[in-house]
């Protein structure tokens, strides 16, 4: 026996298993995959940004280490240091001598060659001092504005000890206090002077130092250079010398660093657990910054994968003891409708918080992109629109072209209109030549950025010259002189006296425009003869010897612009012709006009117009943060004089040759991003547009604004859906279980709620309804322990077995059996129309007359019967119709003698070898009909034979198609029913008949009464 449960109980067992663990994969391993993918991807995330702002950093520091790396920045802290200390000292040689060597000794030995001077720019006699060194001192700290030159004397002085002296002197005019390249590789290759004048002849006022480049190397520079930065972070590496890694990289060899490199060429990469950016310094250096890889955050991680451990645990234990081993825990519907919900609502809600934080990433990313993307779009637009600004300036010198056409016999007016455009600073030097070389009108070349000033205050003229000063300008007393002088008598800027250069200018133009006249000539056909002047161009040292050539090319270039560019100073060249009656060339005017003046210009028209924007496009085109900055020593920074100062960091990174780089930095005391473009039509300028921080978090905010609103509205919603939830189900269900309980406690009373019309209204009506029925069973039992006797009686050797089913609360049926004292025993079966309160009336009536009577005539059942019929005549008029078979059994004599009225026909079933099967025929009236009905009695023989009485329920039963069972086939079943192996054969026939029904509702009630002999 025990091998063939094992078998099932191992099937059962593992169905509980795989149902366990599928619900363990549902509801928690798929939430914690997605848990710990949103985890890993955010921490993959995490680690992208701060790689991606360590290169940033890098690349930015890089920068600084080139740009402090050459001459200037790395020689002139040192070097302004000593004048510093020099400056004011009184003449004790040996003091200066001694500080000379201290600072000397700080350098390689043979780098720096230092001279001092007096107030007067005397030369004091220290070690190598020379008076070739004294007047290379004075020649490039002359004016040079009265008419003086450098003669051929002096530069072949200079040239004892300096090569190029012309070059040197050329480069370092001007240039005070700054390191100036003097054009040679190895000696003499910068030079550094300055001067204070308020100290006398017996005080140090002056020094010249000459730095020798091949005293020091790259390595060294680079070397004291990391000195000012993270030694730890930055280094180089020298493929011709001496290299040094950060010190973070261990022990990285330079060749290893250089193999990557050269392997895939590519300046920032990752490397032994480091980030590393690479950025080339010279054909043979490389700098190097490194800093460690940013780790994942594992103390974090840690412990939420220990908490997520003993969760798991602790899931894991409850859900195999309560899926397994079916070990049961205290719970409700409540409860469990509850937790289903929140797995049903909660884990998409989780999953929509993941998505919507990896939205939130990605947005802030893509929106930096974007910004990014529209600021130089927005720059590259005002950058292009110069080139518009100065098409449209082209077409304006045409339009005054045509205008001096007018003019042409009218020297003087033209003389008149080009004065007229010089004094409104549309141009920054005018010149007129007439045909027979004759020069009518030519201004020095003093640029419109300095005499524009004249109407403003002196503090604010002061605080132009302080920029300029800021910007290491190239000032001359004539610059000063202009800045600060006011209107002339007719109330506009002076026109500037001609110096001594003004000549070399002169006789560029005056050739310039003869060629250009000539050309002019012979492009039309015309043989004019224009007289040239044999003169030797000699061009001044503002412009450099190859500007000669660009002037010529302008002769051709009539009516347009032609480009000339300085060391410092880019210039449009306008030129055009004025013709005779006949066509020819009668004069030549040409314009130079400053680039910085036009840009000014576009600047100026450009931020008017962002300031004078209606209410409208303002609103549509939010105002924009837009900087204009120039390093140029007398271009105007926009929208502050001050600009350039506030965005050093931005120019010497741009000084790298960055066309568009985005950084952040501190604006205003405010956390900005700051996009730059180095401009290309914009030759002096950096546009830079601001993106404060506070307004990228200001949309990331409404963005995440609207967001929580949403997830608000969600949560809201499954706030609803759980109120309702509770409404529809909880609170019905809790309904139920408070009423089932009260039924438990015999509570019929108690009623269920009805609150809707659905399932558990119905539900609700159903209950109700069975507590009705409930409390009127127990109103029937209590009349079935009264009136029914017990299923079995034994009549001597006869049993009697009684099996009953009924579709009503109150039996429409009724037997009863008992003995008389005659030794027989009495039966009835009878049926009462109606399963109502008056049935169960007449059923006890039929009870107590039938204990009454049967006593009185033990041998006469008509005779009963017959009273019986009296008693029941009202009743029948009421509409109750009774049916009764009476039987009395005398045990001893094996028979039974019965009348009948009305009720279905007794079985006779044979017994032992005897097959006999047949129905009593009992023809008979029921009772309460009418009063003249006489019943017959009846003597049946019951040896080695089996009765079975029956309610007319059992034959008018039908089945699933509907079809009666019929009194053939109750007498097939019974006769299968009756034998001495069944207990209760009444109960197998009633088992039967169910089976022959199976789901089809019965009608009537069903008794059965069987009397065997058991012998």
């Amino acid at each position: 026996m025990s091998n063939s449960i094992l078998p099932a109980e191992n099937s059962t067992a593992g169905g509980r298993i795989a149902r366990w663990a599928a619900i363990f994969i549902l509801v928690w391993g798929i939430p914690s995959l997605i848990v710990w993918a949103g985890i890993l991807m955010y921490q993959q995330d995490w680690m992208s940004q701060q790689t991606q702002q360590i290169f940033n950093e890098l690349d930015y520091e890089l920068d600084n280490f080139v740009y402090a790396s050459s001459p200037g920045p790395f020689f002139k802290p040192g070097l302004t240091k000593l004048f510093a200390e020099l400056k004011g000292l009184p003449a004790n040689h040996e003091n200066l001598e001694k500080i000379i060597s201290e600072n000397k000794s700080a350098w390689p030995n043979g780098l720096l060659e230092i001279y001092l001077f007096d107030g007067q720019g005397k030369i004091f006699p220290t070690t190598g001092a020379r008076p070739e060194h004294q007047l290379f001192f004075e020649l490039i700290n002359s004016d040079f504005e009265k008419g003086s030159a450098i003669s051929p004397e002096q530069i072949a002085s200079v040239g004892q000890f300096l090569p190029g002296p012309d070059v040197a002197l050329s480069n370092c005019r001007e240039q005070r206090g700054k390191i100036i390249e003097l054009g040679n590789p190895d000696r003499f290759s910068y030079c550094f002077f300055d001067r204070d004048k308020s100290f006398s002849k017996n005080m140090v006022g002056g020094i010249l130092i000459f730095i020798h480049r091949r005293f020091i190397t790259t390595s060294e520079i680079l070397t004291q250079t990391i000195s000012r930065f993270k030694g730890e972070n930055y280094g180089f590496v020298n493929g011709d010398g001496e290299s040094k890694l950060p010190k973070v990289l261990g022990d990285m060899q330079p060749g290893e660093l250089l193999d990557y490199f050269q392997q895939f060429p590519v300046n920032s990469f990752e490397l032994n657990d480091h980030l590393i950016s690479l950025k080339r310094f010279d054909e043979y250096v490389l700098l190097v910054g490194a800093m460690p890889k940013p780790q994942k955050s594992w103390p974090a991680l840690l412990v939420f994968a220990i908490l997520f451990l003993i969760s798991s645990f602790y899931f894991i234990k409850a859900s195999y003891r309560i899926t397994v081993k079916q070990v049961k825990f205290q719970h409700n519907i409540r409860k469990r409708l509850t937790g289903l919900f929140a797995l049903c609502y909660g884990l998409p809600l989780l999953a929509a918080g993941f998505l919507t934080f990896q939205y939130m990433l990605e947005f802030k990313h893509s929106m930096l992109a974007e910004i990014k993307h529209n600021n130089y779009r927005r720059l590259a637009e005002i950058d292009s629109g110069f080139h518009r600004f100065t098409t449209g300036k082209l077409m304006e010198l045409r339009a005054f072209s045509k205008e001096m056409q007018k003019h042409a016999g009218e020297p003087e007016v033209l003389k008149q209109k080009i004065i007229d455009l010089y004094q409104s600073f549309d141009a920054d030097s005018v010149h007129l030549i007439a045909s027979d070389s004759t020069l009518i009108h030519s201004t020095d070349l003093l640029t419109a950025e300095v005499r524009r000033h004249y109407q403003k205050t002196r503090q604010e003229k002061q605080k132009i010259l302080d920029s300029w000063k800021a910007r290491q300008a190239q000032l001359s007393d004539l610059h000063i002189q202009h800045l600060f002088a006011g209107p002339g008598s007719d109330g506009k800027a002076i026109i500037p006296e001609k110096t001594a250069s003004h000549n070399a200018f002169e006789k560029l133009f005056r050739s310039t425009a003869i060629s250009a006249m000539e050309f002019f000539n012979k492009s039309r056909g015309l043989t004019v003869l224009i007289p040239k002047s044999g003169s030797n161009l000699v061009v001044d040292t503002i412009i450099e010897s190859n500007t000669q050539s660009l002037f010529q090319s302008a002769r051709t270039n009539i009516s347009r612009f032609t480009n000339i560019q300085g060391m410092e100073e880019i210039f449009l060249a306008y030129l055009d012709i004025v013709c005779g009656p006949r066509q020819e060339a009668w004069y030549a005017f040409a314009l130079m006009i400053d680039l910085v003046n036009y840009e000014r210009q576009y600047f100026e028209k450009l931020y008017s117009d962002l300031r004078s924007r209606s209410t409208i496009m303002a609103r549509v085109f939010p105002e924009e943060d837009i900087r204009a900055v120039s390093n140029h020593q007398f271009a105007a920074n926009f929208p502050s004089a001050f600009e350039f100062r506030n965005f050093e960091p931005i120019i010497k990174r741009s000084s790298t040759d960055f066309k568009t780089f985005t950084q952040q930095v501190i604006i205003d005391g405010k956390p900005s991003i700051v996009s730059v473009l180095k401009a290309f039509y914009l030759k002096h300028y950096l546009l830079i547009k601001i993106q404060p921080l506070s307004m990228i978090e200001e949309i990331y905010n409404q963005r995440l604004y609207l967001i929580f609103v949403f997830i608000s509205i969600i949560v809201l919603i499954g706030a609803a859906l759980s109120r309702l939830l509770s409404k529809f189900f909880v609170t019905p269900i809790s309904d139920i279980m408070t009423g089932v309980k009260a039924l438990s406690e015999r509570n019929y009373d108690h009623r269920i709620p009805v609150r809707s019309a659905n399932e558990f209204g119905v539900l609700a009506l159903a209950f109700n309804h069975s507590a009705t029925i409930l409390k009127e069973l127990s109103i029937s039992e209590k009349i079935r322990r009264n009136l029914y006797p017990e299923l079995e009686f034994r009549c001597g050797s006869y049993l009697i077995t009684t099996a009953n089913s009924n579709t009503r609360i109150i039996l429409s049926d009724f037997f009863d059996y008992f003995p008389l004292r005659q030794g027989t025993y009495a039966v009835i079966l009878a049926e009462v129309s109606g399963n109502d309160i008056s049935a169960a009336y007449l059923t006890a009536m039929l009870k107590t007359s039938f204990t009454l009577l049967c006593p009185c005539f033990p041998n006469s059942p008509e005779l009963i019967l017959e009273k019986l019929n009296q008693i029941f005549l009202p009743y029948h008029q009421k509409g109750h119709l009774t049916t009764c078979f009476i039987g009395i059994i005398d045990p001893t004599n094996d028979k039974m003698i019965c009348a009948n009225a009305g009720q279905s026909y007794p079985i006779c079933l044979g017994c032992s070898d005897s097959a006999e099967r047949s129905f009593l025929s009992l023809p008979s009236t029921p009772l309460g009909i009418s009063e003249k009905t006489r019943f017959s009695k009846h003597e049946v023989s019951l040896a080695n034979r089996a009765m079975v009485l029956y309610s007319d329920g059992a034959v008018n039963l039908t089945d699933n198609e509907g079809y009666k069972i019929g009194h053939e086939r109750l007498i097939e079943i019974a006769a299968a029913c009756v034998n001495k192996e069944n207990r209760n054969p009444s109960e197998e026939i009633i088992k039967r008949l169910n089976e022959e029904s199976m789901s089809a509702p019965w009608r009537d009630d069903i008794t059965i009464l069987t009397i065997q002999n058991r012998i």
